[in-house]
């Protein structure tokens, strides 16, 4: 047999016998997440005139690991960055003073962003969509989260004792504005979060091997992010939700 024959054989061997390196994925698969997130918070106006707190929205991102141990049932573990935060500001007039003039507050705001790292835990339940590539699913589980840093801006009355005992108008006082680090105080914030998180979603295989999802989420803290430090302190908490679109490869 010439040696060309040979090879021709060997090779077509080869072909036949050799596990091809694109065969079924495993159960394992890995990518990335990206959109949006908008936070509120537990916290309550109490008894201060005309005061109005809002949800604030901000960026989440990260990556996901995923075993599926059944056809209908998964593990997920996703280290993610995400923004919380929120808004408060102020509206119509309050007494000022000796209650014989008044005092504009629609001009005074505070917004705070914050900035957490998490580590979310969900088992996933998830069903095919009739004869289609893709599957529906619901997840739970729980998050670690982490306060990495903060920052505030906002405008604020200017109310210092000089210009009180000046007696001037209170239009004569420049408004304070300010936009800068938020500190973390020991004795004031907690930097540990820890909650429950529920989602819903699709995933739609556009190949054997890459998948593209949509999800939506919400966690909720079961820890405040401030400390009792006086009588006047109290627990606030996280509410936050996502939107995000994924992207995977399946091992």
């Amino acid at each position: 047999m010439s040696p060309i024959r040979t090879a021709i054989i060997s090779v077509g061997l080869m072909t036949v016998f050799m596990p091809t390196a694109y065969g079924k994925p495993s159960d394992l698969s890995a990518g990335l997440k990206f959109g949006g997130s908008e936070n509120g918070t537990s916290m309550t106006s109490q008894y201060i005139e005309h005061y109005n707190i809002h949800r604030r929205t901000g960026f989440a991102a990260g990556l996901f690991v995923q075993y599926k141990t059944k056809e209908w049932l998964a593990v997920r573990i996703e280290p993610e960055y995400i923004q919380k935060g929120y808004k408060t500001d102020r509206n119509g007039y309050i007494a000022y003073f000796a209650l014989d003039s008044y005092m504009n507050l629609s001009y005074m705001y505070h917004n705070v962003r914050s900035n957490y790292l998490q580590l979310p835990v969900v088992i996933r339940l998830q069903t095919p969509i009739q004869q289609l590539p893709a599957r529906l699913y619901c997840e739970g589980g729980y998050y670690a989260g982490w306060w990495a840093s903060a920052r505030q801006e906002g405008v604020i009355y200017n109310s210092s004792i000089d210009f009180i005992m000046g007696g001037r108008s209170p239009e004569e006082c420049s408004h304070y504005h300010y936009d800068e680090k938020m500190p973390f105080v020991e004795e004031r914030d907690r930097r540990f979060e820890f909650g429950y998180v529920l989602g819903v979603g699709v995933e739609w295989d556009f190949s054997e091997r890459f998948t593209i999802g949509a999800g939506w989420r919400e966690y909720r803290a079961l820890t405040s992010y401030t400390r009792i430090y006086d009588s006047s302190s109290q627990p606030y908490y996280n509410t936050t939700r996502t939107l995000c679109m994924s992207l995977g490869i399946n091992f």
